[in-house]
């Protein structure tokens, strides 16, 4: 008898013996988690016993993937077990087998976009093309074709009508452009022989500008025409990215010389201005400010704004907001500035409407916002819904159901995927349910990724949990740091995920690196620290906090100096740091890193969270953790 028939066996046999217990259900998920295993390899296992296990549509995919597929097996199996995560990746099987046929008026009756991978809504396009429908189809599939990367190779068909009938020369320097900024340099080699063959050469030049653009600018092939004129403008956007100071330089001696289009100038000397502003140039205002604003790029807008702030130029901020891209002046982050330019510039009212609005928000701008008002954090006071009855509720939906069994059996990720598509079809308040369900199975990063799905920022409850008490409290206590403080930095970090791991290879919950975490340990007096010895929330909270505590002492009690120390390192903290003391909200959007302002905003917010949990409702105000940050003092 083969292991198949056994576990087939053993599975009708424990569904008619034992009661539903939590023991049998690990059983059960056991059994099912072989069998699936067995199935997706190929091998030929019995699966009717499982009929009634919530997971059984995955037995019978994975089946159909191994069987001659028709078309009406696919839609008897779309139509079986719709609306599921399973469902749907039948259903692009299906459009892909209809493709391949030349179903195009089925493909279009049945298209729905919200199911539509990019091959599927390639299919889509080319069913509009040869149904006669071209106009429509050409616009949105040229927009999906001029991406920076290779797209799949079931494109490739309407793509070729595309090429045939639609894109230009242009077009294609347009993708190539895309991709170089991208760095997909080898993929844009491939779109250079579509070019005219006289614009091949600068093209090649214009790529081989990514890593040597010194060489490229001394090309024969780079004259003074629009395709040169765009090698020249990229090679000097790649010297200035290694040293801004050398940019100006080449610019300079390009700008005269060659018939620069004052559309050409603004972009060229918008990124000089940026890259100018990153390292905190005392000129770099001014550079940014002399582009006229119609040809000064949004990111270039941007930077004059944060050093407008850094150098306490109120007038210039309100003239880099003015010429802000309305959607970038509908971020909180600018609707703050905005207020606060109102209220340098002795525009009260406009500034107090401005923080009031703000104000309601458990956000580092809330908070700001709600201390130049002088309130309290009203958001922070709200008496906390139980959400347990919602919660018990919404366990019965179909797909977390199935993302529970994932879980049981130790399969994260398709959990994970099963979870995070069934939140997307449930309204905001089962979403928020969902979230409190996914405190209860102890997977509060998925809370957080849940609570994320609705945008509602204010939900502090579910979105910043106080896990660890015990071992946070103990170990800040014994390393003399704040604890929500640690707890600030925790939530960041991992979101309490002990086996998290970060691509720069940070590990646990407060993300640190193993050779920091021996170099503390060694301070310590722990002899050896390894990677896996960094999954023990006790170790790696004690490590965390010492390191957070020798971040404080060194920038002399500082919190976003420490902060962003945490993040980018101790150096860069120093290198950011002005002569002359300004407001730490200044100095915060004056870091050059975008990842680190992010993280130093995150983590003042959530320490004002957490401390005002910890203290219940006593915590300290966000400004008074927020001391001016000056003289550069490090040891």
């Amino acid at each position: 008898m083969t292991n198949a028939y056994i576990i087939s066996g053993l599975i009708t046999l424990c569904s008619m013996t034992l009661p539903i217990t939590a023991s049998a259900k690990d059983l059960q998920d056991t059994l099912f988690e072989r069998t699936y295993t067995s199935v997706s390899k190929g091998v030929n296992t019995p699966i009717r016993a499982f009929k009634d296990h919530p997971l059984y549509p995955y037995l019978e995919y994975e089946k159909l993937l191994r069987q001659k597929t028709s078309e009406k097996k696919l839609q008897e199996f779309v139509q079986q077990y719709e609306p599921s995560l399973v469902a749907d990746r039948a259903w692009r099987k299906w459009i892909h087998f209809l493709a391949k046929n030349q179903r195009w008026e089925t493909i279009i009756r049945e298209y729905q976009a919200k199911r539509a991978s990019t091959s599927v809504k390639c299919h889509y396009y080319e069913a509009h093309i040869n149904a006669g429908n071209k106009d429509l189809a050409f616009e949105e599939a040229k927009a999906l074709w001029l991406s920076p990367k290779s797209l799949p190779k079931k494109c490739n068909s309407l793509f070729s009508h595309l090429k045939k009938d639609v894109i230009q020369k242009d077009d294609y320097w347009e993708r190539i452009q895309l991709a170089a900024s991208k760095g997909n340099i080898s993929f844009a080699r491939t779109l250079v022989k579509h070019l005219p063959d006289d614009e091949q050469n600068i093209a090649r030049q214009y790529l081989a500008a990514h890593q040597n653009p010194k060489n490229a600018l001394r090309s024969k092939h780079v004259g003074k025409g629009t395709y040169s004129r765009k090698v020249i403008g990229y090679a000097i956007k790649r010297i200035a990215r290694k040293n801004y100071q050398s940019g100006y330089k080449t610019w300079r001696k390009y700008a005269t010389s060659h018939p620069f289009t004052e559309e050409e100038k603004g972009d060229i000397e918008s990124y000089l201005g940026v890259r100018a502003a990153f390292n905190h140039d005392a000129d770099a205002l001014n550079k940014l400010a002399r582009i006229p604003a119609i040809h000064r790029s949004d990111d270039a807008s941007v930077w004059m704004a944060r050093m407008a702030l850094r150098q306490g130029q109120w007038e210039q901020l309100q003239n880099a907001l003015n010429s802000m891209h309305h959607d970038t002046q509908k971020r909180d982050i600018w609707r703050y500035w905005q207020a606060k330019t109102h209220d340098k510039l002795g525009n009260e009212s406009e500034a107090m409407l401005g923080y009031a609005d703000l104000a309601k928000n458990a956000t580092f701008y809330g908070f700001l916002a709600a201390d130049h008002l002088g309130v309290d954090y009203s958001v922070l006071n709200q008496e906390p819904k139980d959400w347990k009855q919602a919660a018990r509720k919404i366990k019965q939906t179909p797909g977390l159901k199935r993302a529970s069994h994932w879980y049981n059996m130790g399969r994260d990720g398709m959990g994970n995927r099963e979870w995070l598509w069934t939140i997307k079809h449930l309204n905001k308040d089962d979403q928020l349910a969902a979230a409190a369900l996914a405190l209860e199975l102890e997977k509060p990063l998925l809370a957080v990724q849940t609570v994320a799905k609705t945008k509602d920022w204010n939900q502090v409850d579910l979105r910043f949990p106080v896990l660890y008490n015990k071992l946070v409290k103990e170990l800040s206590s014994e390393n003399k740091v704040n604890p929500a403080w640690v707890y600030g930095v925790m939530r960041r970090e991992s979101a309490f995920n002990t086996t998290a791991r970060s691509g720069a290879n940070a590990h646990g919950l407060m993300q640190l690196l193993p050779s920091t975490a021996r170099d503390v340990g060694r301070k310590l007096g722990i002899s050896r620290v390894s990677k896996s010895d960094l999954k023990s929330p006790r170790l790696n909270i004690q490590l965390g906090s010492a390191y957070l505590k020798s971040m404080l002492d060194n920038f002399d009690g500082s919190y976003v100096k420490a902060t962003a120390g945490y993040n980018a390192g101790p150096s860069r903290s120093v290198k950011w740091t002005p002569k002359s003391a300004i407001d730490a909200d200044r100095w915060v959007e004056s870091i050059p890193f975008t990842e680190t302002r992010k993280y130093v905003r995150a983590v003042m917010a959530y320490t004002t969270i957490y401390d005002h949990k910890l203290t219940k409702g006593r915590g300290q105000r966000i400004s008074d953790r927020l001391s001016p940050v000056g003289k550069r003092l490090v040891n």
